[in-house]
């Protein structure tokens, strides 16, 4: 017996702004009343909807509700379910690393992107690629048959103007609840970051946090993974590639500020053991590694392993603070960029907690000397 998708009620509603949050008016709150969903469904605020289903919006202010499966059909589909992945965002950073190593270990995996182009690095014994946009819904929901478990990493955190994330990732994520409820998907593990909250300085990161919850209230069984800062990005992209270039290192604001830092490898390996975890459900995973550094710390131990003469310039605080809002109109994604800046400056996060999931899900992070010594000189 297979779970049929339940049809898609549409239902009048502002245009979707930005991204952030959403709210009803008059005439779609009492069609909202009529379909069982409350006229309160506004993303960041206090009130939440009594029946938490996840809903797409298109512009021109029309909404649609995809109504839940009906259980007593979806529990057979689920029985007789091969253990497929389907891994969104595939062809990210994060997501070629965990489609790697489950492909590696004879996990059939249905590997998901946008752009065939790039799936086609991932081609391998057992790996299906699907070249979907998140905002297609029919096509995502296909994507999604005969799906066991996902992994979803999919971000858009370069992009602007029409594809900025503000505008596309978390109306893709509101349809990846949808296609979840309607093929009967056993659990969905989504990867945000430790730093999510509704009211930070990054606009990513508070974005983030909008997904998480709109995956807390779609019903859906869940795992969300928290992980610390990557040193791929931090030590590989804003650090040592300036040192490399230029023998430069740019740091933001004095540099003391103490962060944790983790490997996408290491975050990839939590990811595939959580996979293997049916216990693990409805929670929140915090990752991290062994090492609790100061910015200026972490670029000394970079600069010895690259020979670095030492040469650094600090951006001020208060130019991180005050740019953003200034060349965001012409260059979103450098507003975003100095907007980190101003996280890492002026946050300090350290993460002494980091063990109890190492030890719970038997992963042994690597250290940042350990990433740094293994760098390319």
């Amino acid at each position: 017996m297979s779970c049929r998708v339940t049809p898609l009620v549409e239902r009048k509603s502002p245009a979707f702004a930005q991204g952030n949050s959403m709210s009803f008016g008059p005439a779609s709150a009492k069609a909202a009343r009529k379909s069982g969903v409350s006229a309160a469904a506004e993303l960041g605020g206090e009130r939440r909807s009594r029946i938490a289903l996840p809903f797409e919006c298109h512009g021109r202010g029309v909404c649609r509700f995809p109504a839940p499966p009906m259980p007593s059909e979806c529990h057979a589909m689920v029985d007789t379910q091969d253990n497929r992945v389907l891994v969104v965002g595939a062809t990210g950073q994060l997501g070629g690393v965990i489609t790697s190593k489950l492909s590696a270990a004879g996990v059939p995996v249905r590997a998901l992107a946008r752009r065939r182009d790039k799936l086609e690095a991932l081609a391998a014994p057992g790996v299906e690629l699907a070249a979907i946009d998140l905002l297609d819904l029919a096509k995502l929901t296909e994507a999604c048959r005969g799906i066991s478990q996902i992994i979803a990493t999919a971000n858009n955190n370069m992009g602007k103007g029409a594809t900025s994330p503000m505008r596309v990732d978390l109306a893709g994520y509101q349809n990846l609840c949808a296609a979840v409820r309607n093929t009967g998907v056993r659990r969905l593990l989504y990867v945000s970051f430790r730093g999510a909250s509704p009211h930070g300085p990054v606009d990513i990161f508070r974005l983030k946090w909008h997904i998480e919850d709109v995956i807390r209230r779609s019903g859906v069984p869940h795992v969300i993974l928290r992980p610390t800062a990557f040193m791929d990005v931090w030590i590989d992209q804003l650090i040592a590639d300036g040192i490399r270039k230029k023998g430069v290192a740019m740091l933001f604001g004095d540099g003391t500020g103490v962060a944790n830092y983790i490997a996408v490898e290491d975050v990839a390996e939590f990811a595939v053991k959580i996979l293997g975890r049916d216990d693990v459900v409805n929670e929140i995973v915090d990752l991290g590694g062994p090492s609790d550094i100061s910015y200026n710390d972490l670029t000394t131990l970079i600069e010895r392993r690259l020979g670095a003469p030492g040469k650094r310039r600090h951006m001020p605080v208060v130019a991180l603070k005050l740019l953003p809002p200034l060349i965001k109109p012409f260059n979103e994604v450098a507003a975003r960029m100095v907007s980190l800046g101003y996280f890492a400056a002026t946050l300090s996060r350290p993460f002494p907690e980091w063990k109890v999931s190492a030890d719970r899900f038997g992963v042994a992070p690597r250290t940042v000397e350990q990433y740094v010594n293994a760098l390319p000189r």
